[in-house]
C-alpha cells in the first residue's frame, strides 16, 4: 500500500475507429486500485474510486473542413487524503493535428505524447491491473498523458483538451464522431454530459445523427452561427453535416456496410440520406383534406381536441394550398364539395364550421374515405400538387364497409394521395388505422387517452408543411436495392432529411440515382458509390434497417395473421440485431376474474421508450381482422402504436431505448403471477442474461438445441482475451461485460471463464474468424 499518497489514474476514454478516423470527445473514468500494481499479478481487486468524474462536455466547431474541438472534463476527489492523478487521453489514429493543447483549471500544461506501440502497452497494463475492460478500445492509438498534483480531498479539477483537425468527408457530408457521456453511464452514475456542434453560414445543412437524437438548431449569434445539441445513449456519437451545393439540387449521402467474417451474416446494407438544397425551390402546392370522426364516442374532450387539431392544421396553410374538411358519423358531411383555395375568408369560414361540429351517431369510415379520396383523385388542376389526407378517428366502422373491405377499396380510391392516420384510444380499429397509412406512403399515429390529440396532429402537420420534391425514388445502376424502407415517407420536405434504408446486392462500385418531381418537372441527382465499406464506422446501418424490417413484418402479421415464414424471420432479426419483436417481447398476466378482459400491466419506461406489449388473448369484444388477430382493444392498440413508433426509429439511441423498454418489462412465470426478469445487459446489439453467474447470450438460453462448430474459452484480461478484443471488434462490448461471459456467433461460441486459455495461436484465431 502507498504510505504517503493515494495514486489516482484519470482515464479519458475514446472508442477505436477506422484508420484516419478521429474520435472527438472523451469519456472520463476514475479508478483507484487498493494495492500497488504489479504486472505479473492478475487478480488485483479495485476498491471504490474516491475520485469521480462529474461531467464531460464536447464542443465541435466547424470552419470549412477544419474542426476545432474542446473536450472539458470535471473530476472531484471524494477521498479523505491528498491525491496524485495520472491523466490519460487517447489521440487520433494516423490523423495530423493543427493544434493540441491541454489545460488544467485554466492553465496550459505540458503533456507526454506516446506513440501507438507505447500506448498499447500502457492500455493493456491498465486493463490487467485495474480489471477495466473498456480500455481495450484504445488498442492501436496514441496517448497524451500528464500528472496532476496535488489533488486535495474534496477538490474539483477541470481538464480541457483542445485540438484541431481535418474533418473526413463521406459523399456530400462531413462526418463527425465522438463520445457521449450521460447519467446512465454505469461506470459514472453521477456524471452528466453534453455534445454540441457549431457551424457558420448556410453552406452546411443541419447535422443529422444515426446514433443520437438531435435537438432543433438554434442561432448562437447574429453572424449566422448555428448550434445543435445531441442527446441519448452513452457511447459513440456519429453525426453528418450535409454539404449544400450552390444550386437548388438536394445532396445525397450514401452509407453502406458489408458484413465481414468477424460479424454475423453476410448481407450488404445501405442508408441513403437526401438533404434539402441550399437554395430551396418554391415549395409544392398542396391539396389537403382533413377527415374528422364526429361519432357519438367522440363527444366531450375528444371532440374538443379534434376541433383544436383542425385549427392547428389550418395555421400551416399557405396561399398556394387548397383544402377540404370532412366530418363523418353515420353520414358524411363535407365542409365543401370541392377544394377551396386558401384565403382569409375561406380560413375564417372553415374555423367557424369546425367550431359548430357536434358528436352523434355511428362511424362510417368508408363513406368518409371514399369522399376524401375520390375528390382528391378527380380534382381539377391537380398536376404538380401534393395530395394529403389526414384521418382522425377513435372507433371501428359501424356503418358502410368493414375494415378489410375499406382497405381493399382505398387501394382503388386513393390514386397518388398520401394518407396520415390518427387513432385515438384503445377502441379504435388499430389495424385499419395502421394499414391505411402504410399502403399509401403515409404514417400512422396512435394517441392514448391521456395524450393531446391536438399536439400530435400539429406536429405531423408542421412536418408536412413545406414539400420540395414528391415521389422521391432511388435506383442503383449496377446493383439492386431490396426491402427498401422510408421512415419519413417518399417526399422531401424543407429542413428535413429523407432517409432510405435497404438491402443491397450487386457491384461493389456503382452509380446511384435519386429522382423526384417538382411540379411538372423531374429532378435527378447521380453520384458514384462504393459499397465495399465493412468497418465499424457504419455498423449501425444494418441494425437501423432491421428495425424497419421488423416493423413491416409485424404490421403484415397483424393484418394477415402469423405464418412460419414471417415468424422465423422476426425471430432471426430479433436475435441477430437485438430488436424486440412480437415474438420476443414480454407481457405480464395479472390475476383476473373469469370472463373479464385481460389487463395489460404497464412498466415504467425511460423517456421516449416504446412500451412493449404482447397479448395472450384478444380483449373482450375486440373485432378481428382477416388474419384472425385482434384489431381493437388495449393489446391491439399498443401493438400497433409500438410498430408505428418503431417505423420512426432512425437512430441507435431510439433503438436502444426500445430494446431497454422491452427487456426491462417483468416476465411471466408458470403460476400466472408477475415475476422479474433476470438482470439483462445489451452489448454489440445482443441481449445478455445473468444465468449461472455468467453473462450469457440470450440466444444460447433460448435455442438449447443449437450446437456450435467451435468453442473458444479464454481467461479474462489475459493475452488471449486482449487478442480477441483487438482482432474481432464486434466482440469488444461483449468481452467487456465481466469475467464470465458466453457469447454466440454464427457457428461458434466464445466463453470468458477463469479456466480459459491465456494465449491463442494464430491458427485458432483464424478458425474462429471463419466460424464467427
Amino acid at each position: 500500500m502507498h504510505t504517503a499518497l493515494s495514486i489516482f489514474r484519470l482515464v479519458a476514454l475514446g472508442s477505436l475507429s477506422a484508420p484516419l478516423m478521429f474520435t472527438l470527445g472523451a469519456q472520463g473514468r476514475i479508478v483507484a486500485p487498493c494495492a500497488r500494481q504489479v504486472p505479473e499479478v492478475r487478480s488485483v481487486r479495485p476498491c471504490a474510486p474516491s475520485v469521480v468524474r462529474l461531467a464531460t462536455s464536447t464542443l465541435v466547431e466547424i470552419n470549412g473542413r477544419v474542426a476545432r474541438s474542446t473536450i472539458t472534463e470535471t473530476f472531484e476527489n471524494n477521498g479523505a487524503s491528498l491525491g496524485e492523478a495520472d491523466f490519460v487521453f487517447p489521440l487520433p489514429n494516423g490523423a495530423a493535428f493543427e493544434e493540441l493543447r491541454l489545460e488544467i483549471d485554466g492553465k496550459l500544461v505540458a503533456g507526454e505524447v506516446l506513440d501507438a506501440n507505447e500506448a498499447r502497452q500502457t492500455y493493456e497494463r491498465i486493463v490487467r491491473e485495474l480489471r477495466d475492460p473498456a480500455l481495450v478500445e484504445w488498442a492501436g492509438r496514441g496517448l497524451l498523458r500528464t500528472r496532476i498534483f496535488p489533488f486535495r480531498a474534496g477538490e474539483r479539477r477541470t481538464v480541457v483538451v483542445k485540438l484541431a483537425h481535418v474533418v473526413p468527408r463521406e459523399g456530400d457530408a462531413l462526418r463527425i464522431t465522438g463520445q457521449m457521456v450521460t447519467g446512465t453511464d454505469v461506470t459514472d452514475e453521477r456524471a452528466s454530459g453534453s455534445f454540441r456542434v457549431r457551424w457558420r453560414g448556410d453552406s452546411l445543412g443541419t447535422p443529422w445523427s444515426p446514433t443520437h437524437t438531435a435537438a432543433r438548431p438554434r442561432r448562437v449569434d447574429n453572424n449566422n452561427l448555428h448550434e445543435i445539441s445531441l442527446s441519448g445513449r452513452s457511447g459513440d456519437v456519429v453525426a453528418y453535416l450535409p454539404i449544400r451545393r450552390v444550386s437548388d439540387e438536394p445532396t445525397v449521402t450514401v452509407l453502406s456496410h458489408r458484413a465481414t467474417r468477424f460479424t454475423a451474416g453476410s448481407e450488404q446494407h445501405a442508408l441513403i440520406m437526401v438533404t434539402p438544397p441550399r437554395e430551396a425551390p418554391p415549395v409544392l402546392p398542396r391539396d389537403i383534406t382533413l377527415v374528422l370522426d364526429v361519432s357519438g364516442s367522440m363527444s366531450g374532450e375528444k371532440l374538443q381536441q379534434a376541433v383544436a387539431a383542425g385549427h392547428a392544421l389550418l395555421t400551416t396553410m399557405r396561399s398556394t394550398d387548397r383544402f377540404r374538411l370532412v366530418a363523418f358519423s353515420d353520414a358524411v358531411e363535407p365542409h365543401t364539395i370541392r377544394f377551396t383555395p386558401v384565403t382569409s375568408n375561406a380560413l375564417r369560414e372553415a374555423r367557424r364550421w369546425l367550431d359548430q361540429l357536434t358528436a352523434r351517431g355511428g362511424t362510417n369510415i368508408s363513406g368518409a374515405m371514399h369522399d376524401a379520396l375520390q375528390t382528391t383523385a378527380s380534382r381539377p388542376q391537380a398536376q404538380g400538387r401534393l395530395p394529403l389526407v389526414l384521418l382522425l378517428t377513435d372507433g371501428q366502422p359501424t356503418a358502410g364497409l368493414r375494415s378489410n373491405e375499406i382497405l381493399d377499396s382505398t387501394e382503388v380510391w386513393r390514386a397518388d394521395a398520401r394518407v396520415f392516420t390518427f387513432g385515438v384510444g384503445a377502441d379504435v380499429d388499430a389495424t385499419l388505422v395502421e394499414q391505411l397509412a402504410i399502403t399509401s406512403r403515409g404514417a400512422a399515429h396512435f394517441v392514448r387517452p391521456d395524450e393531446s390529440v391536438e399536439r400530435v396532429v400539429s406536429l405531423a402537420a408542421q412536418r408536412l408543411a413545406a414539400p420540395l420534391l414528391a415521389n422521391v425514388q432511388v435506383r442503383v445502376n449496377g446493383g439492386t436495392l431490396r426491402d427498401v424502407y422510408t421512415p419519413y415517407g417518399t417526399d422531401l420536405m424543407a429542413g428535413q432529411e429523407l432517409l432510405f434504408l435497404a438491402r443491397y446486392s450487386g457491384d461493389s462500385r456503382a452509380q446511384i440515382t435519386v429522382t423526384g418531381t417538382h411540379g411538372t418537372s423531374t429532378r435527378r441527382i447521380s453520384s458514384r458509390v462504393d459499397f465495399t465499406n465493412h468497418d465499424s464506422t457504419t455498423a449501425f446501418v444494418p441494425r437501423l434497417w432491421a428495425v424497419q424490417r421488423v416493423a413491416a413484418l409485424d404490421a403484415a402479421r397483424r393484418r394477415f395473421g402469423a405464418s412460419d415464414e414471417i415468424d422465423d424471420e422476426l425471430k432471426a432479426l430479433g436475435q441477430q440485431y437485438g430488436i424486440p419483436t412480437p415474438l420476443t417481447s414480454y407481457f405480464v398476466k395479472e390475476p383476473q376474474t373469469l370472463g373479464q378482459p385481460l389487463p395489460v400491466r404497464s412498466t415504467p419506461m425511460p423517456h421516449g421508450a416504446v412500451r412493449m406489449i404482447r397479448s395472450a388473448q384478444p380483449q373482450s369484444g375486440a373485432s378481428q381482422t382477416q388474419g384472425g388477430r385482434a384489431s381493437s382493444g388495449t393489446a391491439a392498440f399498443e401493438a400497433a402504436r409500438r410498430a408505428s413508433e418503431q417505423r420512426k426509429v432512425v437512430t441507435l439511441s431510439a433503438a436502444d431505448e426500445m430494446l431497454s423498454a422491452a427487456v426491462a418489462a417483468p416476465a411471466p412465470d408458470t403460476n400466472n403471477q408477475s415475476s422479474p426478469n433476470p438482470p439483462v445487459k445489451i452489448a454489440d446489439g445482443r441481449v445478455f442474461e445473468w444465468a449461472d453467474s455468467t453473462w450469457t447470450d440470450r440466444r444460447l438460453l433460448r435455442d438449447t438445441t443449437w450446437v456450435p462448430a467451435l468453442t473458444v474459452r479464454v481467461q479474462a484480461y489475459s493475452a488471449a482475451w486482449m487478442l480477441l478484443a483487438r482482432e474481432l471488434p464486434a466482440l469488444r462490448e461483449s468481452l467487456a461485460l465481466g469475467e464470465r461471459v458466453r457469447v454466440r456467433g454464427d457457428r461458434a461460441v466464445v466463453e470468458v471463464t477463469a479456466s480459459g486459455a491465456t494465449t491463442l495461436t494464430r491458427a485458432t484465431l483464424e478458425q474462429l474468424s471463419t466460424h464467427w
